[in-house]
């Protein structure tokens, strides 16, 4: 594997620590919230990856404005306003461009992919590519369940573990809600999708009665 369990432990281990960040009895207050981001993600995929980035995006666009306040100067305006302007900014544009470029992704790797199998065929590789990012980003909301869920899934993983749950139960553990949280996100989807449907008279038998 390219990237390993243990990579992903050793990467996890120190994003967790926040090194002089935080004190070490912080460190399983950490954990509880990275467990809970992680069950968040597989149960509740496209509203809290949304949430994450909208968050990160408000965090940049903060950042950004209170950048730009320092250099052109807010005298005549208030800071604190230019801040959440500066933040609601960041948070549409982050959300905005997460789909941009995961659909990107996607097309950039079906481009290789048939570059690397069919070399000589460049325009058939780059339509098919075109037509992935198109399908990406319609399905974008059903894609980010499954990447949300894996992220989510590792994140449970390390965070039991880290607790001092064996390795193997903790796999197991985040298996188990991975599978529980695509497949309840997929099904209420489709319960969703019926019921927003226009019903018929052939459809529903008792509609004469009303």
């Amino acid at each position: 594997m390219l990237f390993s369990l243990s990579q992903m432990k050793y990467f996890l281990y120190h994003w967790v620590s926040f090194p002089g960040l935080f004190p070490s009895s912080l460190s399983i207050l950490t954990l509880m919230l990275l467990l809970a981001i992680g069950i968040a993600l597989m149960f509740r995929g496209d509203y809290s990856w949304k949430a994450i980035f909208a968050i990160l995006g408000a965090y940049f666009g903060f950042i950004f404005a209170h950048y730009i306040s320092g250099i052109v100067g807010t005298s005549s305006f208030p800071s604190v306003l230019v801040y959440i302007i500066g933040a609601v900014i960041g948070a549409i544009l982050m959300t905005f461009f997460v789909r941009i470029f995961l659909s990107l992704g996607f097309a950039y790797l079906s481009y290789m992919i048939l570059q690397t199998v069919f070399p000589a065929d460049f325009i058939v590789t780059v339509v098919i590519a075109l037509l992935m990012f198109i399908m990406a980003y319609l399905l974008y909301n059903r894609i980010i369940i499954g990447i949300a869920g894996m992220i989510g899934a590792a994140a449970v993983w390390f965070s039991l573990i880290s607790i001092g749950l064996p390795d193997l139960p903790a796999q197991i553990v985040a298996g188990i809600l991975f599978v529980a949280g695509i497949y309840l996100q997929l099904s209420e989807r489709k319960n969703a999708h019926r019921r927003g449907r226009p019903r018929y008279y052939d459809q529903d038998p008792g509609w004469y009665e009303r």
